[in-house]
């Protein structure tokens, strides 16, 4: 997954399902701002902050970019066929 820039490290940590990532969201500093993470009732990824986390529009714009970059992969990867399985013609 390519990097966003600014202040924000993301790790991926293991996911139980192995179906979805769990990416979590640490400051420059090592303090942990939340996690990104599936909500199956809404279909997509979703970014769950830490409590008492606080914002600017910078830091809100980098994490909007890294959830539309793990939906776009998500995508991606529901298209393409399931291994050991050939296209039908």
């Amino acid at each position: 997954m390519p990097t966003v820039a600014g202040y924000l490290d993301f790790t991926e940590r293991p996911s139980a399902s192995h179906l979805t990532k769990i990416v979590q969201v640490t400051a420059r500093s090592g303090v942990v701002l939340g996690e990104m993470c599936w909500r199956s009732s809404w279909r997509r990824y979703v970014f769950v902050p830490a409590q008492g986390t606080v914002f600017d529009s910078t830091c809100l714009q980098n994490l909007t970019t890294y959830l539309d970059l793990m939906m776009q992969e998500y995508r991606e990867k529901r298209r393409q066929p399931a291994e050991g399985l050939e296209a039908e013609a």
